[in-house]
């Protein structure tokens, strides 16, 4: 399936090979003013390159975008893009969608954050990502709190000012992560959250050390 995919994929025109992998970049579906904000070309190419893929059925036309007509079409142009232009069309798409979240649009957040990581962007990818657990949490979605809280843990080393950055001691997130494993039923992330923030955590701070013993407590007794 994926070799019919390509084939058809390389009978279009070079434009709009271009403009497939532009937009597989961006997803399964993709906005079309983020879109044309990303190509910046001439808007009527752009315009002409969607109707080929949408004529080929590779795109599918919707209210406000384009969405790939399966996954597997994305996933197969995407794969096409090379390694400079993969960083490169990936920091156009974190750059517009940024703007976006910076002026309110907080749920885009966590995509954000991945086209930051794809463009090896690590500073701000550490930025977006808790600017997706903030919004996580505010609206109370624990799992993918859990998610988003591991990934700031992954890039914290990478990132120098951290904890400024976040404004919580690493220690903190740990416990917090710690806690909303625990709710959401699991066993091991629980343990291992509490010994990651255990070992970061000052040895005079008492009572952190209690509250980062506790989810432990509760997993052994869940187990007995």
């Amino acid at each position: 399936l994926r070799d019919v995919v390509l084939a058809r994929y390389e009978r279009l025109s070079v434009p709009t090979k271009r403009v497939m992998r532009i937009t597989a970049a961006g997803g399964v579906h993709v906005d079309h003013a983020v879109l044309a904000a990303v190509h910046a070309g001439d808007a009527a190419e752009l315009d002409d390159a969607l109707a080929e893929a949408v004529s080929d059925q590779l795109l599918v036309p919707d209210r406000d975008g384009y969405t790939f007509r399966h996954a597997l079409i994305q996933e197969a142009v995407h794969d096409e893009l090379l390694p400079g232009e993969r960083i490169g069309v990936n920091a156009a798409y974190a750059r517009e969608l940024q703007q976006r979240v910076d002026a309110g649009e907080r749920g885009i957040a966590a995509q954000v954050a991945e086209h930051w990581l794809a463009a090896r962007d690590t500073a701000h990818a550490f930025d977006a990502t808790a600017t997706a657990l903030a919004e996580s949490r505010e609206s109370m979605t624990i799992a993918a709190s859990t998610r988003l809280g591991e990934r700031l843990l992954e890039l914290w080393s990478q990132v120098p000012d951290a904890e400024e950055r976040v404004g919580t001691p690493q220690h903190q997130l740990c416990l917090a992560l710690a806690r909303d494993a625990y709710d959401l039923g699991e066993a091991a992330q629980p343990i291992r959250l509490t010994q990651s923030g255990l070992d970061l955590c000052p040895p005079d701070d008492e009572l952190t050390r209690a509250e980062l013993l506790a989810p432990r407590g509760k997993v052994e007794q869940r187990r007995a």
